[in-house]
């Protein structure tokens, strides 16, 4: 059985045989027609035969074997070449090719072989006494970037097929990832590729693991954050932030988009879940886990960083998410990170239309939960929407109480899309019934 396969790439690279390990797989290069000038192109080895009637395509011969270990052979050589993008998708398309050999048996050590001398590169790296030292030489520092990004292309392949063998990546490399993370905390590019793999990572694999593998993924995920929060990894000053004009300048806070969404993917264990049994009779619960990290990650997040629309909108998907399927957590949050997200709500309601709708089913998350707790007659929110006295003494206005003036200032005074009547009407009903009162005056 073969797999037919598509990646474009540039014929000028004069090794390109070394980083492919397709044995039983039918792969279809795709070259740059500028660099496809007649049918034997001179930069092309021998295994692969140039197809007359597809060209400019050229076909590995599936009579070859090239050894798996070729994609880590001579790291510094291939680096340069290709750039980490392409590294990537380069190892997703090798992972992808192992769906189609005979057994999944046969795919799972396809795929072990494949990244295995990835990960011990970075194991023996991590355990290295003097790590410290080395690791802020440039060609470790490339070292660790290649491979990150190529097991980020492994995990990015994730299938049932494979999904045992990944798994089995990243569990190895948990601790080596710790390690990278404290050593490599003022190299934000560094930071930044170790993080995407986790996410890529976790997003492939999250709703295939049984309850005690949710729990080891789990722990792991909020060690990260702990260590990224500790070292203020991200943290921009509002002096510094509020001075950036430009959208090209959100790449610098990638990292914080990259942590939003690992806890996005967190989340969706309890969506979708193919495990056996419930995660909570481990000790786990997915809510718990992902407020805390939101707590972790919101005082990093200032109001004019979420002037800028990619990190704004994994902010509020996030919480929306949160608000609407866990709103009973946010009695669990101290007054300071209430006030935060109080503020960040606010703030949305007068950003784009995607934004607001999604501010609107986090407000009417929380409305309706209360109002449905206090007909049981349960607490709800409890002093949140009653109103409070903060540390300082003054009295503190219940959050629903605020949310019904913010949401008719914006249904009255302000011009929105007529795409949002629908949300805001499902907003507004569950305020009114929370907040008679304060409507009829």
């Amino acid at each position: 059985m073969f797999v037919y396969l598509n990646l474009t790439i540039s014929s000028n690279h004069p090794d390109i045989s070394e980083v492919f390990a397709l044995p039983h797989v039918l792969l279809v290069l795709t070259f740059e027609e500028s660099t496809v000038t007649s049918t034997s192109p001179s930069a092309v080895p021998s295994l692969l035969t140039f197809h007359r009637r597809l060209r400019p395509t050229l076909i590995l011969d599936d009579s070859c074997h090239v050894p798996d270990s070729v994609l880590t052979a001579n790291l510094p050589h291939l680096s340069q070449p290709i750039a980490l993008k392409k590294t990537r998708s380069l190892a997703q398309t090798l992972v992808l090719s192992a769906s189609g050999m005979k057994t999944p048996e046969e795919s799972s050590q396809y795929v072990r072989n494949l990244t295995n001398h990835m990960i011990a590169n970075l194991v023996e790296l991590s355990n290295r006494s003097d790590l410290k030292c080395v690791a802020e030489q440039p060609d470790i520092i490339l070292l660790v970037s290649c491979l990150l990004e190529r097991l980020r292309g492994a995990a990015n392949a994730t299938e049932p097929r494979t999904q045992r063998a990944i798994y089995e990546m990243g569990c190895s490399l948990l601790n080596p990832l710790l390690m990278f993370m404290e050593v490599y905390k003022h190299e934000s590019s560094v930071v930044y590729l170790l993080l995407r793999f986790v996410v890529d990572w976790v997003d492939g694999q999250i709703i295939y693991l049984e309850a005690p593998e949710t729990a080891i993924v789990v722990g792991f995920c909020m060690r990260l954050l702990q260590l990224y929060s500790s070292h203020n990894i991200g943290m921009i000053s509002l002096s510094i932030s509020s001075s950036l004009r430009c959208e090209a300048d959100t790449e610098r806070y990638k990292d914080l988009r990259a942590v939003l969404q690992l806890l996005a993917s967190l989340c969706s264990k309890d969506l979708v879940d193919f495990s056996s049994e419930p995660i909570e009779a481990h000790g786990t619960n997915i809510c718990e886990v992902v407020y805390t990290g939101l707590h972790i990650v919101t005082p990093l997040i200032s109001l004019d960083l979420l002037k800028y629309p990619k990190l704004c909108h994994d902010y509020f998907s996030l919480l929306s998410h949160m608000l609407e399927v866990y709103p009973e957590m946010i009695t669990q949050l101290n007054g300071e990170a209430l006030v935060r997200i109080i503020k960040t709500l606010d703030f949305g309601l007068c950003q784009d239309a995607d934004v607001v709708d999604l501010c609107l089913r986090a407000i009417k998350g929380l409305a309706s939960f209360h109002y449905k707790q206090r007909s049981a007659g349960e607490v709800g929110l409890g002093h949140h929407a009653s109103g409070y006295k903060d540390h300082t003494g003054n009295f503190q206005e219940g959050i629903l109480s605020q949310f019904l003036r913010s949401l008719l200032q914006f249904l009255l005074f302000q011009d929105y899309s007529t795409d949002l009547i629908g949300s805001a009407a499902d907003a507004l009903l569950p305020l009114i019934l929370c907040e008679q009162s304060l409507y009829q005056a």
